[in-house]
């Protein structure tokens, strides 16, 4: 597996993420002949950032108050209920050159709750990226994060008997390149990711080991498009990872390393005036060092469609390998569905509906968990530098399996009201 990845380094080496924005209108691979509506540029309302040489940043701060039924995600007779406000500042910085980019990030929250104190917290993340022209049809991109977060009530792997939200880093790099040859495009990549748990402590004091979490995965690809056509292309893609545990029995009760490849074919598009898109297909395979393979249809797809210049349509769909931390699995296959609208009722006013179903089929063990969320909203810019931001969203789980295995069956409701400041 070593010599896939640098395999996959040594295209990253001499190929490129996108083309520059000089090469834009020779390329037979931009995909950018429809617009839509959450990307349309708005002079009136557009930040004007602050100038600072070549670069320009955007500073943004967003006040957020909302009300959760079910703050713990747990089964309805153990809801609780609570109102909080969440203060996000945040500054973009991003290159103004004619060739190459740089750009940077960093953000952060603060969350503070009426009545259940202990799930206030404080996040932040930062970031930079760039990209270097080699010339007119190729290029190298790199990009780099860190962050300080707080796992999801909601997300699968939590403990639910903890007292406080678990806390872990994330530090992620990549380095990408790709290289147009007329009709023939070619790339590839390989990023780092590295996650970090800290144990969690239960309301009666007992801790909850998370260090069996830990872990660093390695993903490699290289990939071959084919121009068809100036609006469509045909693919090729295989993708190889690496996931390794910082623990291993007898420091924790599982051997969880392993290594898998997905190989795929496909398309993209971008029909004027109609849809633009990707569709990823083929076949995924997880080889666990302790546990049964896991293996079968891979898919990754998104497709626009665009009814009129005011409406976009989007369509996703996957099925992919995760990891799982459910006593005796190494992980789950998920397939996720989704669709969302999104709408521009006036030039300030923008409107937005979603629909999604994910159902995930654990290895090794009897448990199926399917998820039903939903979410709709508007946001409202007052002018270029103060809007309005309202929303719901639904999410409700269903799990099946043994008592020891399976999840909670909990639905949760929540509303949320933000001003948002920019520059």
């Amino acid at each position: 597996m070593s010599k896939l990845f640098l395999l996959a380094a040594a295209a990253a080496a001499v190929c490129v993420i996108a083309p520059s924005e000089s090469q834009a209108q020779e390329s037979n691979f931009v995909r950018d002949r429809n617009i839509a509506v959450r990307e349309r540029s708005r002079p009136d309302f557009d930040a004007l950032g602050v100038h600072l040489g070549g670069f320009t940043a955007y500073p943004k701060l967003t006040a957020t108050l909302e009300s959760n039924d079910n703050v713990y995600a747990r089964v309805k007779a153990a809801e609780q209920d609570d109102i909080f406000y969440t203060i996000t500042p945040e500054v973009r910085l991003r290159s103004n050159w004619s060739r190459h980019a740089l750009g940077g990030y960093v953000n952060g929250a603060i969350a503070r709750y009426n009545d259940l104190k202990s799930e206030d917290t404080e996040t932040w993340t930062a970031g930079a990226a760039g990209r270097l022209d080699v010339d007119r049809t190729g290029n190298l991109s790199f990009a780099a994060d860190y962050g300080d977060l707080n796992e999801a009530r909601t997300s699968p792997d939590t403990p639910g008997t903890v007292s406080k939200p678990i806390a872990y880093t994330s530090a992620a790099a990549k380095i990408a390149g790709s290289k147009e040859f007329n009709r023939l495009k070619l790339g590839g990549g390989v990023g780092v990711t590295k996650l970090d748990y800290d144990d969690g402590v239960t309301r009666t004091g007992i801790v909850v080991d998370q260090d069996n979490r830990d872990r660093k995965t390695t993903i490699g690809n290289v990939r071959a498009d084919y121009a068809v056509s100036p609006s469509a292309a045909v693919l090729a893609e295989a993708v190889f990872n690496k996931r390794n545990y910082r623990l291993a029995p007898p420091a924790s009760p599982l051997q969880r390393d392993s290594e898998g490849y997905e190989l795929l074919v496909g398309a993209n598009f971008d029909i004027s005036n109609t849809a633009r898109g990707e569709l990823r297909v083929g076949y995924t395979s997880q080889d666990y060092k302790a546990f049964e393979d896991q293996s079968g249809l891979a898919l990754h797809a998104q497709v626009e469609w665009f009814p009129t210049q005011l409406t976009t349509v989007t369509g996703t769909a996957s099925r992919t390998p995760e990891e799982g931390t459910a006593n005796g699995s190494p992980g789950y296959f998920s397939n996720t569905v989704g669709v969302r609208v999104d709408h521009e009722l006036l030039r300030n006013v923008l409107l937005y509906g979603q629909l999604g179903y994910q159902k995930d089929k654990y290895k090794s063990i009897d448990r199926e968990d399917g998820r039903t969320s939903a979410g709709f909203g508007a946001t409202y810019f007052m002018n270029r530098t103060v809007g309005v931001r309202a929303g719901y969203t639904y999410l409700k789980q269903n799990s099946s399996g043994p008592l020891i295995v399976a999840g909670p069956d909990y639905s949760v409701n929540r509303f949320n009201l933000s001003l948002v400041f920019q520059r």
